[in-house]
């Protein structure tokens, strides 16, 4: 009988933290890694497996032998891991701290800036921002009529710029995408950059919210290298943040007749931070007037709110007649601008 022994362990995991979720922690979002990757990890004998918002790149450590090859003689499309990150949250950009439109755009997350270190955010602020997010159409650009300025392409691959075809066409600039690898361009004039955009592998299936790099430059290989001469080489633990986005909650009281909304309140009962609200008056709504409460504060988004909110008929916390007892909370599904940062969410209340 052939005794077969394996025994795997954690290469590298990528975790995604988003505030919104009860722990951080939710199974709203997963990794798939490009068709490359997969052929790479193959390649290595390394297996693949994902968990709540989480992927883990394991190593079989029964054959160290062929991961130091592997390591030593890889070239450069074989030393990155690259994945699409995507999310079954259809709400997802409204309870999350980003820009409203990913129309053509992926929040691009890479292990670039932190060296050798292991363990890190794949981005450069606590949470991804309107920094993190990039193009995945490359922009059209009109070429100089000078003729003298040169154009390149260059991939982002960790440790130095590789330049890539580029082609030019009669009114303008555009790149073959189809003979690119999946990543991260810069396009220069000279040495200006011009535009950058990530390059998702084409077909594939919905649309990622971000794009993930793992480089294996260098210095990151020598680091494992000797870590196996010495038989502890020692896992990678990567994150990504999502901050939960927040707004105001506006209350918008409809009665059937309005002499009942005469010093109506709203108060916060429970929640370890209680909310306030003010009184903006009234309004009329589909010619129904209305009295109308907001928040004093934002409001983060959470997936469980601590919060009790009534509607009283007296000022202030205590005394006075409860007219609801619990209100709704905030939802998430229409949010109205009220400046170019700030968002509100409508709760209608009637009596």
């Amino acid at each position: 009988m052939i005794n077969l022994k394996f025994q795997y362990k954690q290469f590298f995991s990528i975790k995604i933290n988003h505030n919104y979720y009860p722990g951080g922690i939710s199974n709203d979002f997963y990794f798939v890694p490009t068709r490359r990757t997969v052929k790479l990890i193959d390649k290595m004998s390394m297996l693949v497996r994902n968990a709540e918002g989480e992927i883990r790149i394991l190593f079989d450590a029964s054959r160290m032998d062929l991961l130091q090859h592997r390591l030593k003689n890889s070239n450069d499309s074989e030393s990155k891991f690259s994945f699409m990150i995507f999310s079954n949250n259809q709400y997802f950009v409204n309870i999350t701290d980003i820009p409203v439109d990913l129309k053509d755009k992926v929040f691009y997350c890479s292990n670039k800036n932190l060296g050798v270190t292991k363990t890190g955010a794949l981005h450069s602020d606590e949470f991804i921002g309107a920094e993190d997010l990039y193009n995945t159409v490359p922009q059209e650009l009109e070429l100089n009529a000078d003729g003298n300025t040169e154009y390149k392409l260059k991939l982002q691959n960790g440790e130095a710029q590789e330049n890539m075809p580029v082609i030019d066409i009669e009114n303008g600039f555009q790149v073959d995408v189809n003979e690119l690898l999946d990543g991260h361009y810069k396009i220069f004039g000279n040495d200006n950059e011009l535009s950058s955009f990530i390059n998702v592998e084409s077909k594939t299936k919905g649309s990622p919210i971000g794009f993930v790099d793992i480089f294996l430059n260098k210095n990151l290989k020598q680091e494992m290298l000797n870590e196996i001469d010495e038989n502890e080489l020692k896992a990678f633990n990567y994150n990504i943040n999502f901050n939960s986005r927040s707004i105001y909650w506006k209350y918008i009281v409809v009665p059937t007749y309005l002499k009942r909304v005469k010093e109506l309140a709203i108060s916060s009962q429970k929640g370890k931070e209680k909310l306030t609200f003010k009184s903006t008056g009234e309004e009329t709504i589909n010619d129904k007037k209305t009295l109308t409460f907001i928040s004093t504060e934002l409001v983060k988004f959470k997936k469980f709110y601590e919060y009790e909110i009534q509607l009283r008929k007296k000022e202030g916390d205590g005394g006075g007649k409860t007219v609801i007892k619990k209100m709704s909370y905030a939802p998430f599904d229409l949010l109205k601008p009220i400046n170019q940062k700030d968002y509100m969410s409508e709760i209608y209340v009637y009596i």
